[in-house]
């Protein structure tokens, strides 16, 4: 550890200092009772200022030992949190007053970490949420701009049907369920994050999107046992993947959301939305259509 130089400096001019002090002070006492000639009295004030010196120099390199003793786990822990670790912990191995400062940095980094989940994690089904799921697409972007990335984004058809006739319980039971298969499927850089509602998005850095599709839907399509009941679910799904779809996390979400719309009324012909998104999927969704409809040249 190193401190600052003015600070260190300081320290040492102070300690050194008040050693020089006493090394002059003694032998001048000793001058006024006359007990002793100029010579010896000479001797005898260079070797208290050397011994001054010395003391001085040693209890500032004390002070430096407890410095490092106090500072260096803090800095050690701040370094681990800025690595976004929030699970370190200094070790408390005293009850003394330095003990007690480690004792209230645990938990301020523990009050921390309850802070920082619940602001990226959705208070339900506990998966990441869309600020989380934002930022984690664009740091694969930047991190990885030359590979392929996709998004599936997919709500629950009829979910308010089941609200209505099972009960808001067992509808977030079933969401609960939901977020634990797409959590147990995940494999390396995948993520899964719920929106909203019944509306999540699975994120997949994959070279065979068709395949990871596929294992969504395999998971979605197994019948959930809840309160000693199956229920079947059917999902609609969009995808969006980089760069053919857009190059921006808000692209790819849109894209995405489009997609889900246009599968949605594939398959129900007679569907009407009532996301709070209606507004922005319908007129994604019907640019998507007009995209795809476009005669190339």
């Amino acid at each position: 550890m190193v401190l600052k130089k003015s600070y260190s400096r300081t320290m040492f001019i102070v300690y050194c200092g008040m050693g020089l002090l006493m090394g002059i002070m003694f032998p001048i006492a000793i001058s006024l009772t006359n007990i002793a000639e100029t010579s010896q009295i000479l001797l005898f004030s260079a070797a208290c200022i050397l011994a001054g010196l010395i003391v001085g120099f040693v209890n500032y390199l004390v002070f430096r030992l407890f410095i490092k003793r106090c500072t260096l786990p803090v800095l050690q822990t701040m370094g681990e949190i800025a690595r976004g670790n929030l699970n370190t912990r200094i070790a408390v191995t005293s009850q003394d007053e330095i003990g007690q400062v480690f004792h209230s940095i645990n938990h301020t980094i523990a009050e921390l970490k309850v802070f920082i989940t619940q602001a990226n994690h959705d208070s339900l089904t506990g998966l990441p949420n869309r600020r989380f799921l934002e930022k984690t697409i664009a740091s694969m972007l930047k991190d990885f701009p030359g590979h392929p990335l996709h998004l599936f984004f997919f709500d629950l058809d009829q979910f308010k049907l089941i609200n209505d006739t099972k009960g808001h319980h067992t509808g977030d039971e079933l969401l609960l369920a939901i977020s634990a298969r797409c959590q147990h499927m995940l494999k390396n850089d995948e993520i899964t994050a719920r929106l909203s509602g019944d509306e999540f998005v699975f994120v997949s850095r994959t070279n065979d999107p068709d395949s990871a599709r596929r294992r969504l839907l395999k998971e979605l399509s197994q019948p959930f046992i809840l309160n000693e009941e199956a229920i079947s679910v059917q999902a609609s799904i969009g995808t969006s993947s980089y760069p053919e779809d857009g190059s921006t996390v808000t692209d790819l979400l849109k894209a995405a959301d489009a997609g889900m719309y246009i599968n949605k009324r594939e398959r129900h012909p007679s569907f009407t939305t009532d996301s709070p998104l209606s507004s922005l999927s319908e007129n994604a969704a019907a640019h998507a259509v007009n995209k795809q409809q476009k005669p190339k040249t």
